[in-house]
């Protein structure tokens, strides 16, 4: 048995890709190279399949196209895990007679070559559903012979995937999001003061999303993150935010523009690449402990974000909604964090709740520390994770 990861090497929750590694991208990537890490220590092999099918560099996916595609892919694959893995044998397996029906086979539900190839793969195949919103057609997992469908949060009860996604006898893994060791509680004197902070995404400009549009009749998938960057000027006293709008970087091209400017400024967009200076421009570790309680809110199709981990990492009590997945994380409200009823309104009154009960922030902020401590670290998630996944293989044993 073995871990096979279609095109690993294209996939930044795996490796740094080498657009990546070609740039200095100091954004964090690769949150699930945990799971490659206790693999090797159980003395599993793994393997990186490669499709052939693209590539992370522009200019190469024409000869993609050009049936060159093994050949450019296995390329690149070797140079990116080398880089990534020095000193670690990752097997390339470049034809699907090289999959093994014992083999546990992970893709990516974000990756359209995993879902174009996936159902010809032999294998337990698994998917990770990470950024499950963008998709523009429903999928039958079963269809694909998809055994486990992993997500940080219990998606049974997800309204948007159960719309969309039929997952019937798929078995439903939960991996919690875990914090690096970089995010520690620092004990430093605290503001009384929200710290609010994570990326404002859009779906604007990308068709990938026809059934998120379809469902939630917007183009933004942190509502109140918006609220925040837009009215946080408001309300000096009790919010400091830190939240970035991820193209803020961008060249904003309007209709009636020139011709020619228009040319230049997709250019420029393209070369600069994804850049975020206002998410760069601070150390988080510090602001998390700079603060006595944050925010990080949460996408509208039902996912918090990895910041609520961290920030209670560093002792930052959390303040998000009252969602039933966080209680199926352990987590309980009153206890390890704080709720509000998800509004701009509501948010402002826990804000004064805070600063008038200190002492009750300071006895929620221990103890979410405490929890997220025991529950999300990289040792406990990857084998709670990696049992999940070796069930496959002994229920068809």
């Amino acid at each position: 048995m073995r871990l096979v990861f279609v095109d690993m090497h294209r996939i930044n929750f795996l490796t740094k890709t080498y657009s990546m590694l070609k740039v200095d991208d100091r954004i964090p990537k690769a949150k699930h190279r945990f799971l490659m890490d206790y693999a090797i220590g159980q003395g599993v092999e793994i393997c990186d399949y490669v499709t052939g099918q693209g590539s992370c560099v522009r200019g190469w996916n024409r000869l993609v196209k050009l049936d060159k595609g093994k050949i450019v892919s296995s390329y690149e694959a070797r140079y990116v895990l080398k880089k990534n893995f020095p000193g670690i044998d990752i097997r390339l397996l470049r034809n699907v007679r090289e999959v093994h029906d014992d083999d546990i086979v992970i893709g990516y539900f974000f990756d359209s070559t995993t879902m174009d190839i996936f159902g010809s793969l032999p294998g337990h195949k698994v998917l990770m559903s990470n950024h499950f919103i963008a998709i523009n057609n429903p999928f039958d997992l079963k269809k694909l012979g998809v055994e486990a469908f992993v997500s940080e949060i219990n998606l049974e009860n997800n309204g948007f995937v159960n719309r969309y996604i039929k997952h019937d006898e798929v078995k439903m893994i939960t991996c919690p999001y875990i914090f690096a060791d970089r995010f520690r509680n620092m004990h430093c004197e605290r503001k009384n003061k929200l710290f609010a902070v994570g990326t404002l995404s859009t779906c604007k400009g990308n068709s990938g999303y026809r059934l998120y549009r379809e469902m939630f009749k917007t183009e933004w998938i942190q509502p109140m993150r918006k609220e925040i960057f837009e009215k946080a000027g408001n309300y000096p006293e009790e919010i400091d935010s830190y939240i970035s709008y991820i193209f803020e970087d961008k060249l904003t091209i309007r209709e009636n523009e020139p011709f020619f400017s228009k040319c230049y400024k997709k250019l420029k967009n393209r070369s600069m690449g994804w850049t975020q200076k206002k998410y760069e421009s601070f150390d988080m570790v510090e602001k998390f402990n700079e603060y006595l309680y944050f925010a990080c809110p949460e996408e509208l199709v039902g996912m918090p974000g990895i910041g609520f981990v961290e920030g209670m990492a560093c002792g930052c009590a959390y303040i998000g909604i009252d969602a039933d997945y966080y209680r199926d994380l352990g987590l309980i409200p009153g206890k390890h964090f704080f709720t509000y009823d998800g509004t701009m309104e509501g948010l402002i009154e826990r804000i004064h709740y805070c600063m008038r009960h200190t002492d009750e922030v300071i006895r929620v902020a221990e103890a979410g520390e405490k929890f997220v401590r025991e529950h999300f670290n990289q040792a406990e998630v990857a084998r709670g994770l990696f049992e999940d996944l070796m069930g496959l293989v002994q229920v068809k044993i």
